[in-house]
């Protein structure tokens, strides 16, 4: 347990991993914490939403960097929408893990050397209720979210 941000800002960490939809911005949740402390992160974000705003789609699945003073902060593009998956035919759950996946495998390229921080990705707010039932966010992280981090990524997950 512990702050992402306080961790971020202390250097226990110098690179911060979170999920991002493609269509609403950095409103709520952990985004909205990274995108207040760092309006760096909030304004590439707001670029990145414009220069895709016709076909958001192509972000799924992609990383985008924000370096900031010798660290990072990526935010992931792994949800098409706010909240839950879909059911329907896009945007749904094994889309969501697929996206996750990708995004994360193309982040850790960028240095090997880092030490990432991350929150309970795709378990609050993103996640699919179905599959949560009954379980915490921290339980259903390590129960789907978990298996779709890289081995080889340097990762400790904070969670409040």
């Amino acid at each position: 347990q512990g702050n992402l941000i306080t961790a971020f800002k202390n250097g226990e960490i110098n690179a911060i991993a979170h999920q991002t939809n493609c269509t609403y911005g950095m409103g709520a949740g952990i985004a909205r914490l990274i995108a207040d402390e760092f309006p760096e992160v909030k304004k590439t974000d707001e670029s990145v939403r414009a220069v895709y705003k016709n076909y958001p789609q192509f972000l799924l699945g992609t990383p985008v960097n924000i370096f900031l003073q010798g660290k990072v902060v990526t935010n992931l593009y792994s949800q098409f929408y706010v909240g839950s998956p879909s059911n329907e035919h896009f945007d749904t759950f094994d889309q969501r893990c697929n996206w996750l996946r990708s995004a994360l495998n193309r982040a850790k390229m960028i240095n090997p050397a880092l030490k990432w921080g991350i929150p309970l990705l795709a378990s609050h707010r993103g996640a699919c209720q179905k599959r949560k039932a009954g379980l915490t966010d921290l339980e259903y992280f390590q129960k789907y979210i978990e298996p779709l981090i890289p081995r080889e990524m340097d990762v400790t997950v904070y969670y409040l």
